[in-house]
């Protein structure tokens, strides 16, 4: 066990900066989702789809607009947390934590639903369940 406050402290420091790096990634990926179906499912060649298939991608929309907001939410939290802890301590700054928490697990619960929807959308053409 580490007893060092120094020790301790760095990998606190590089705990926080990976889970910063995470979110940041994750956020990015969910955004470019988000692009990737408005560039290939709007216009004039857009698929003819099938009703599972507009599900599937349906929910990927809706799941990755809202990992997109669960991140910038813990962005903010996170901000708030810091700014917290260092004006009035850990206890002070728990429920910022705790509001964090809950939207980090939210992105990466959401963007993984909406990263597995569409291979449950490209499943469906390849079966050939499309129009």
């Amino acid at each position: 066990m580490l007893t060092d406050p120094k020790t301790t402290d760095l990998f606190y420091a590089r705990a926080a900066q990976a889970g910063d790096e995470f979110r940041k990634h994750t956020l990015s990926f969910s955004v470019a989702g988000l692009g990737a179906f408005f560039v290939s499912l709007t216009g004039e060649h857009a698929p003819k789809l099938s009703c599972a298939e507009r599900t599937a991608l349906v929910l990927a929309l809706i799941a990755f607009a809202i990992a997109t907001l669960s991140g910038l939410f813990a962005w903010y939290f996170a901000g708030k947390y810091f700014h917290e802890r260092a004006a009035n301590g850990e206890s002070a700054a728990a429920s910022w934590h705790f509001r964090k928490n809950i939207f980090d697990v939210l992105l990466v619960v959401l963007f993984g639903l909406g990263a597995t929807a569409p291979a449950v959308y490209l499943l469906l053409k390849i079966a050939g369940a499309s129009p």
